[in-house]
């Protein structure tokens, strides 16, 4: 198990046969120290919600929009109540690709002998 990173369970907060007491006291047994909702659900008024019932909780922002850093600084700088950046997709698909993309473009740009008239 992960000892120094805070690990969070990804959890699908809208499932209407889950007994959330008896889950969220498995999850802290197992070493969570947090989840995230997922799929993920763009609530502002969730942060009010959910600081009536604890005040120590930390809000992150992730999500379909946020797909470059300047999207991410965005949403830091405009939501006060947030603390941070939860990075998925656009931290390891997005890059990947566009990586691939642009390699395959540029391959694909070449001229192979038989365009040239080798022979």
């Amino acid at each position: 198990m992960v000892k120094y990173t805070p690990v969070l369970a990804g959890v699908n907060g809208t499932d209407p046969f889950v007994l959330w007491d008896d889950y969220f006291d498995r999850l802290e047994r197992l070493g969570f120290a947090g989840v995230q909702n997922f799929p993920t659900i763009g609530l502002f008024e969730c942060e009010a919600a959910v600081r009536t019932v604890r005040s120590d909780v930390i809000m992150i922002c992730h999500g379909g929009p946020i797909a470059e850093p300047e999207h991410a600084a965005h949403m830091l700088a405009h939501c006060p109540g947030c603390h941070g950046f939860y990075g998925a997709s656009n931290m390891e698909r997005l890059p990947t690709e566009r990586a691939l993309t642009e390699n395959t473009r540029r391959f694909t740009a070449l001229r192979t002998l038989s365009k040239r008239g080798a022979g």
